[in-house]
């Protein structure tokens, strides 16, 4: 009946079917064969500078599986490559380029315009690799006619989705702590420090220091121990934290009295010895409130101001690891910051954009606060506040593109309230049809659970600008969220929508003042979060279709993906 095999090539058959569906548009024509019945499905678009792997094969094949079968099924499904073209993994490729270190170097020594010129043809001339990666691997996907989110109708869709947002009071500034990466001069959000192995061993020190409290116990100076990774924070320390329910002993140790988490006893017997001396126990609510003298003085006047220098309650602190007692930095660490704020404790911040200190910490005034760590614990020891010193292997977040070490530090951003749309977030999640349906209260609901708001600005050049103009003079906001109003505000037409662009907007405010953009670029999670509006340029095109077919019937993503491009694309559906 068959005829018999005499010679198997399975390359050359695989590249005659491959030219044969091409030759005669197979995957075109079984979109077009039932218009009528359409399943919308999502792709999450990759950086275009990033190289096929293993990872990205799998997902591909689930993706082709899914989308084949549902075709066999009667249904249309179009499915259109997308290119996630802006942010760091674009721009620290274009610095390797242009020779640049620094950040400070792309303004000083080529200029935006350039600068993002050379992130353009990166761009562009990345992708041949993924063409054939696709096509080798038989996944019928519209990759000549792909979404790109440097395109001027992305972009533009991406304005209107900032402004929708700002208009329904998602959006403020605020001056909070955030990741920030010190080589790229930028704030990250917290889906980019645990992105892939964002988040990953490194050896810091490990220190206890001894902070004297204002008065005597058991007729003898007294002392809280507090442990910590990063001594360079320790010259901003302003609180020190206790749990109010945990039990804390007053251990003798010579002529003073040291107190520390009962149950963090064992730890310690290098400071405390093999059979610490117990005087007493007392709860951790009856600590606060309690002062104590500044460990270091170069914020030492704050003492003045009757909150600075106290130990506070708060619930964060646990007995996994360190002494039961948290030393607080309210500028560098995001629980640090809300506990002090809420006791009305101001920030200190001697650390600048480039992570080094500054002159109001002399001693170390220039350089970078992760070298300064050994000699910040010199330091202690020879002022005889340094109980023990040792190093330790921990995970520690890094930047997803250049892989430098990342501190938390507080500075200026803009915010989008997360946490106004929780309960939102939350039910529309039950909605979802998830697979595992484990994901839905586990891994996902979890993390919806905790959200916090989101960092959505960047210090940097190449993404799409936030559209938010204001005036010098009396500090009013404008936001435009179309060309149509960038150029009715501007009285110019507009041709490209980046920062070199943007910025040269400007237009009078009633007051006589001048509005100016603000500087910061979107988080390229925002632009591709933003994907289902951009692709279609949505409300500016295809509304009607769009309206019809929101949101998507399936998407398939692997699973680190729950916690960033998929977690956007609900934040920004929910919010909108």
């Amino acid at each position: 009946m068959f005829s018999p095999v005499s010679e198997l090539n399975l390359p050359r058959l695989q590249e005659e079917i491959l030219t044969w569906w091409e030759q005669h548009k197979t995957f075109e024509k079984s979109v077009a064969l039932h218009k009528h019945r359409e399943a919308v499905f999502y792709d999450g678009p990759p950086f275009p500078t990033g190289a096929p792997h293993h990872g990205t094969v799998l997902v591909s094949v689930l993706k082709d599986f899914v989308a084949r079968y549902l075709t066999m099924r009667g249904y249309s499904v179009p499915r259109v490559w997308g290119w996630d073209c802006h942010g760091l993994p674009i721009e620290t490729q274009a610095e390797k380029q242009c020779g640049i270190r620094t950040k400070t170097e792309i303004e000083a020594k080529l200029g935006v315009a350039r600068f993002n010129q050379v992130c353009r043809s990166i761009v562009q001339n990345h992708n041949e690799a993924w063409r054939a990666y696709i096509r080798q691997m038989a996944r019928w996907v519209d990759y000549d006619n792909a979404y790109r989110t440097m395109d001027r109708s992305y972009m533009e869709s991406v304005l209107w989705v900032f402004k929708q947002c700002y208009d329904k009071g998602l959006v403020y500034r605020d001056y909070r702590v955030t990741p920030y990466c010190m080589r790229c001069e930028t704030s990250l959000s917290l889906s980019d420090i645990r992105e892939s192995d964002a988040t990953r061993p490194r050896q810091d020190p490990s220190v206890v220091v001894r902070f004297r409290l204002n008065r005597d116990l058991l007729g003898k100076p007294a002392y809280a121990l507090a442990w910590t990774t990063t001594p360079w924070t320790l010259p901003s320390n302003l609180a020190l934290a206790v749990h109010p329910e945990f039990d804390y002993a007053l251990v003798q140790v010579g002529d003073a009295i040291y107190i520390l988490s009962e149950a963090r006893l064992p730890v310690y017997e290098k400071i405390l010895g093999e059979t610490p001396a117990v005087k007493s126990r007392i709860k951790g609510g009856e600590l606060v409130g309690e002062r104590y003298d500044p460990l270091l003085p170069y914020f030492s006047s704050r003492k003045e101001d009757g909150v600075s220098f106290q130990i506070l309650s708060a619930d964060f602190v646990d007995l996994s690891e360190g002494t039961g007692i948290v030393h607080i930095a309210p500028a560098f660490g995001e629980d640090d910051y809300f506990l002090c704020k809420q006791a009305g404790i101001r920030v200190a911040n001697p650390v600048d954009e480039h992570g080094c200190f500054t002159a109001e910490v002399p001693e170390f005034a220039g350089r970078s606060v992760l070298e300064a760590n050994r000699d910040i614990v010199r330091l202690l020891r020879s002022r005889q506040q340094l109980l023990d010193d040792q190093t330790v292997l921990h995970n520690y977040p890094h930047c997803w593109r250049c892989s430098e070490p990342v501190i938390y530090r507080a500075m200026d951003a803009w915010y989008l309230s997360v946490t106004q749309l929780k309960d939102a977030l939350l039910r529309e999640n039950k909605n979802i049809h998830w697979i595992p349906e484990s994901v839905q209260d586990g891994r996902f609901g979890k993390w919806l659970e905790n959200a916090r708001d989101w960092n959505i600005s960047r210090n940097r050049y190449w993404g799409t600008p936030l559209p938010m103009w204001i005036c010098g003079s009396c500090g009013a906001k404008e936001v435009l969220g179309s060309v149509a109003e960038i150029e009715a505000r501007w009285g110019q037409t507009i041709s490209d929508l980046h920062k070199e662009t943007v910025d040269t907007v400007t237009f009078p405010c009633r007051c006589g003042g001048v509005f100016v953009r603000t500087p910061e670029v979107l988080d390229c999670w925002f632009e591709s979060g933003a994907m289902p509006f951009g692709q279609r340029h949505y409300p500016f095109e295809n509304k009607e279709w769009f309206e019809a077919h929101f949101p998507a019937d399936f998407i398939i993503e692997y699973v680190g993906q729950l916690r960033a491009w998929f977690y956007y694309l609900h934040v920004l559906a929910v919010a909108l």
